[in-house]
């Protein structure tokens, strides 16, 4: 970042704002990780909800 832009980002306010970047080479695996936790929460509520509708009839 250029250094001027530093200093009009602390005069504003903004300099405790940030972004965080992925690099390319982490996102397909950040993405499977994320798909599989997902994946596994929407298992086990369907599992769940097929349990209790069987316990329910």
């Amino acid at each position: 970042m250029i250094p001027d832009m530093h200093a009009c980002y602390a005069q504003k306010g903004l300099v405790g704002s940030c972004i965080d970047v992925i690099p390319v080479s982490a996102a397909q695996g950040l993405q499977l990780a994320e798909f599989a936790v997902f994946g596994v929460v929407a298992v086990l509520l369907l599992a769940g909800t097929a349990w209790t509708l069987r316990r329910q009839h």
